[in-house]
Parts: structure tokens; C-alpha cells; sequence
């Protein structure tokens, strides 16, 4: 089944039947979005039958959201009335959703500050704030005096405009000094540690707690939720109470658990379905198990920037001018790869080592016998001198491509025609030995 309109073009050859007057009895089903069965209150408790599955990112971390799927029959049953805040937990990272039908109590947990800066955004209208220093700060000159463990600071507001605006504290003196003190005039730029010294001990319930207190705040459950077989939020600390949301929801059930119900935002967890004509249970059923929702990492910050006041997400990094010569990013297209390994010149491949060759009997110098030679040898007389031959001309005597330099300076020093039978013996045995 289609949501979107099918559109035939009118070069397409069909055939169309009229079938109206035969069809009477049949009933077409409109898919229909779950955000759309928000604003139909008049069909409403109704079955329907699950077309396509939520898509997108998750959203909670409940066992009943996979259960939506193609195929699965629910129970609309109406709209739910109860509110949401937004929570989580500093010391593990987790985050919920909390219901307004949540039976838990909660105590105020002392808030604590990192400088001044921190303590001008905890004041509260008409209301000082007390504070314990908790970590040692230096003074700034004789106007402020340093600030030691354990002082005990009364917040109660500003003094001045622009860079020269202070906040004025009154610091306690100690037991022996009951009543006294002295006037502190802190710069907002002053750092510090310091945590509200609360004696509060009062046990609040999630709608009395947001009239008492502003959000945000950190809190701690100290009585779980009795309807609940495991309260996640029993064994947090401390619980920090963000925002106040006021999503509309609607209660739903699946047709084999019918008493079992579970609330389902449809503009966050929107699906694909058809409404049918089956018979819904007249008593709502129980949704106990939607007091306390776990959402995914990826949602909550999702959700958190759509809150209002929430600080905008900074803009992508423009990328770097790309200088000449130069890839993306200012880097050389080939600094980032390895370079490919090609087929080397015949001068630079290495030649496999020879093997060396047996000592020759070396030939007699003519010193010893004169310009004749050794007997059995006849001098060359010298060439005279000619031009120099072409660069494609190959020279009259040419030695073997086997003769390395040395051979070649040794025939150019000695070119003697050699008619020893002995050395032509000892030439040929070593060309038998070593072939080329």
C-alpha cells in the first residue's frame, strides 16, 4: 500500500476498467502517519496495522521499540496528558525522560560552582545564595583578599555596569567571631571552587520539586518509584533535571498484551499504518513501564539543541586555501600516499655480482724485449689520427659487450696481435669455464 499518488503518464498504453458500481462493498485502506492519527481524536481508540517501521535514529532504549515493525497489530487507544523532563546522569552519562505520573521521590543535592562567573548565574531573584569555598583562591590586589577552604560566603548580588561589575558577598566569620564578617566585592573573572551549603532535607515529588525549584537543578531519588519492578534512577547519585517538556504523546498497546501499554511520541517515533475495524478494550491500559525512558546518546543532544536558550551548534570549519601544486587541505596530493614503486632504469638495476676470475699470465712489456714484443708477438703499429666517428658509427675494433672497462683499457694499452698457441689454449678454457 502507496502513500504518495501514482501518476500514470498519457503516453502509457492501459487498459482502464470502470468498476465503481461493482466495488461498492469494498473498502480501500489509507495509510496514514502516526503523526496524523495525532490530530484525529474523533477515531480514536481504533486498531491499525503497522505498514513500515519507524525510520531514523533511535530514539529510547526500550524493549518495546523494536517491536514496530511491518506486519504488527496495535491498539490506539487516545492521547495522553502527562508531561516530560528532560534528565541525565553526570556520573554515567546516561539520559531519561521522565514522566510526570512518576511516583519517586527526590531530595535537592547542593549545587556546586567553578568561579564567580558560575555564582552570578545560580543567584535567584530576592533570594541570597550561601556558598562554602572549596578550593583555595588567590586575592587581586588589596580590593580582594583571597579566598581560603572553608569560608563561608553569602551571595546577594551586583554592584556596577560593564567590565567593572562585581559581585557582592559577605563573608562569615568564624565561631568565635559569631555575627561579624566583612564585605567582599569578587570580580566575575575570578576562578575558585565553591558548593551551596543547602540544609533541606525534604522530600519532593517531580511536580512539587519544579515549583520549588528552578531548572536546571541536580537532585537525588531517594525513594524509587513502587510501581516500578527496577528503577534505573534509584542507583544514580545525582540526577541533573534540565528541561520541561511538553511533547504530545499517545497510548498505545500491542493486540497480544493488551493491558500492557506504553506511550509513543509520534513527531519523534513517527511509522506507517492503517486503521481497521477490530474491537479496542474499553479500560486504558497501564503505562508504568513510560514513567522512566532511556534515550539514546544521539537523540538527547539531538533534542538538546532544539530547546529554546540552547546555544547554537558552531559552524563547519571552512576548509583550507588550497595553495599551487597543492591538494585539499594545503598537502601535496602525493604526501598522503605511499609512492608507487616503478620499473627502474637498465643503468640503475644493480648488477648481479661476478665471480672472480682466475689470475692470466701477464704478457711481457716491450721494455723487456725491445718494440718487437715477446717472441711469438708482433707490435701494432700506432693509427694515425682521423676524425671522429659519427654517433651511429660503431668502431672498427669493437670488443665483446662481456669486456667490463678494465678489459677495455687494458686492450687499448697493450693491442698486441697474440700468436702464442699456450695463451689461445688458456683463453678458450676460460670461456668453457665461465660461459656468457
Amino acid at each position: 500500500v502507496r502513500r504518495d499518488t501514482v501518476k500514470i503518464p498519457s503516453t502509457l498504453e492501459v487498459d482502464v476498467e470502470d468498476v465503481t458500481e461493482a466495488a461498492q462493498h469494498i473498502h480501500f485502506a489509507r495509510p496514514l502517519l502516526l503523526s496524523e492519527v495525532l490530530g484525529m481524536e474523533a477515531a480514536l481508540p481504533a486498531q491499525a496495522e503497522i505498514l513500515e517501521g519507524p525510520s531514523g535514529p533511535a530514539v529510547f532504549e526500550s524493549a518495546w521499540v523494536p517491536r514496530l515493525r511491518r506486519g504488527q497489530r496495535l491498539q490506539l487507544h487516545g492521547h495522553s496528558h502527562a508531561w516530560r523532563v528532560l534528565a541525565s546522569a553526570p556520573s554515567s552519562g546516561r539520559h531519561f525522560l521522565l514522566s510526570s505520573t512518576y511516583q519517586g521521590r527526590f531530595r535537592q543535592r547542593p549545587r556546586q560552582f567553578k568561579g564567580v562567573q558560575e555564582l552570578v548565574a545560580g543567584l535567584r531573584p530576592g533570594r541570597p545564595l550561601h556558598v562554602v569555598v572549596t578550593q583555595d583562591c588567590e586575592g587581586q590586589g588589596e580590593d580582594v583578599p583571597p579566598l581560603c577552604m572553608g569560608d563561608r560566603l553569602e551571595a546577594r548580588g551586583l554592584q556596577g555596569n560593564g567590565p567593572g561589575t562585581r559581585l557582592l558577598c559577605h563573608r562569615h566569620g568564624g565561631e568565635e567571631e559569631e555575627g561579624e564578617g566583612e564585605e567582599l566585592l569578587l570580580p566575575l573573572g575570578l576562578g575558585g571552587g565553591f558548593v551551596e551549603e543547602a540544609c533541606d532535607s525534604k522530600k519532593y515529588g517531580l511536580a512539587e520539586l519544579l515549583e520549588q525549584q528552578p531548572l536546571p537543578c541536580e537532585v537525588r531519588v531517594v525513594a524509587p518509584d513502587p510501581g516500578l519492578e527496577r528503577d534505573a534512577l534509584g542507583a544514580l547519585p545525582a540526577l541533573r533535571l534540565e528541561a520541561r517538556l511538553d511533547q504530545p504523546f499517545l497510548v498505545g498497546s500491542f493486540c497480544e498484551e493488551p493491558e500492557e501499554g506504553f506511550e509513543i511520541p509520534p513527531r519523534w517515533l513517527d511509522l506507517s499504518l492503517q486503521l481497521s475495524e477490530g474491537p479496542v478494550h474499553p479500560p486504558a491500559p497501564c503505562t508504568r513501564r513510560s514513567r522512566v525512558e532511556e534515550l539514546t546518546e544521539a537523540f538527547y543532544y539531538r533534542l538538546l539543541a532544539q530547546l529554546p536558550g540552547s546555544p547554537a551548534p558552531p559552524p563547519p570549519r571552512p576548509p583550507k586555501p588550497a595553495q599551487a601544486g597543492t591538494g585539499p587541505g594545503g598537502r601535496h596530493p602525493s604526501a598522503h600516499r605511499p609512492p608507487v614503486p616503478g620499473p627502474l632504469p637498465m643503468s640503475a638495476c644493480p648488477a648481479p655480482p661476478l665471480l672472480p676470475l682466475p689470475a692470466l699470465p701477464q704478457p711481457s712489456t716491450p721494455s723487456q724485449y725491445g718494440r718487437r714484443g715477446p717472441p711469438g708477438m708482433q707490435v701494432r703499429p700506432p693509427a694515425p689520427p682521423g676524425p671522429l666517428p659519427h654517433r651511429g658509427a660503431q668502431p672498427r675494433d669493437t670488443l665483446p659487450w662481456w669486456e667490463d672497462r678494465a678489459s677495455r683499457q687494458h686492450h687499448t694499452e697493450h693491442d698486441y696481435e697474440t700468436v702464442d698457441d699456450n695463451v689461445q689454449k688458456t683463453i678458450r678454457k676460460m670461456q668453457a669455464i665461465f660461459p656468457f
